[in-house]
């Protein structure tokens, strides 16, 4: 079910429960259908809300996996210039892909990492919040008590989950025409090679492929998310042969 139909389906729900409220009793207040009309008005502001949003997400998912020179030709065609200023504030703020002679690096958005990071400060000052209480509190229940152990682990646990996705995304991608090198944050990579034998797989599914040097060792995934990714997706067909004298395909799930 779409977020549409998910929307109309609640704003009908509401409709409907106005209407029975007043057949089931004509002497219903006039404010409690003030407050039902409403609440209908504020559950269909929300999904335009949510709508524009979405659409938004769209447009900076799509002119982030161009290189720079789509996105600004993209960012031309954009005929408000609130819109196109926001998107280029945005976009500046994301960071890009580099270019050093014939080595190209494709990072993640810097966006991402950001939110992972306020999702770790926020989970570790709840959790350390919570246990602390449950450590302290000289009038609290047992069952109180309990509650906040648990709400304090789970925090603690998504702080480390959000720890563990920072680290992912402040990976970077490099490329040439002979090796793909995935480097990490702490300094380690991982490195497949162009004259070897490669296996290439598409999964839009979830929005990235994967290459492989035909086994699951030394797999390096290949994240829709990254910027520049159509001109990182063309390069790996390029280089690897998996479509050649076409560098603006997109990514095949067959293997060479």
């Amino acid at each position: 079910m779409t977020e549409r139909q998910r929307s109309l389906i609640l704003l009908a729900v509401v409709i409907i429960g106005c209407v029975a409220i007043v057949r089931a009793n004509d002497s219903v207040p006039f404010q409690l259908v003030l407050l039902v009309v409403f609440l209908a008005r504020v559950l269909l502001g929300t999904y335009r809300a949510r709508e524009g949003r979405n659409a938004l997400s769209q447009i900076l998912a799509t002119l982030r996996s161009q290189d720079r020179a789509g996105r600004q030709a993209i960012l031309e065609r954009i005929p408000s210039p609130r819109l196109r200023g926001y998107l280029e504030e945005v976009l500046r703020s994301d960071g890009s892909e580099a270019r050093e002679g014939d080595v190209e690096q494709f990072p993640y958005p810097r966006s991402m990492q950001r939110r992972w990071v306020r999702s770790y400060w926020l989970a570790t000052i709840a959790g350390a919040a919570a246990l602390l209480w449950a450590a302290l509190a000289a009038k609290a229940t047992a069952f109180w008590r309990l509650i906040a152990i648990v709400s304090g682990v789970s925090a603690v646990a998504s702080a480390w989950w959000s720890s563990k996705q920072q680290r992912a995304l402040a990976s970077v991608i490099e490329i040439t025409p002979f090796r793909l090198t995935e480097r990490a944050a702490d300094g380690t990579s991982r490195t497949l090679l162009f004259n070897r034998y490669l296996e290439l797989h598409n999964e839009p599914s979830k929005q990235r492929a994967i290459l492989t040097a035909g086994g699951p060792d030394g797999a390096i995934l290949l994240d829709y998310r990254r910027m520049a990714f159509n001109r990182l997706a063309s390069l790996v067909m390029q280089y690897g042969g998996f479509r050649p004298d076409e560098p603006e395909a997109e990514p095949s799930g067959e293997g060479r």
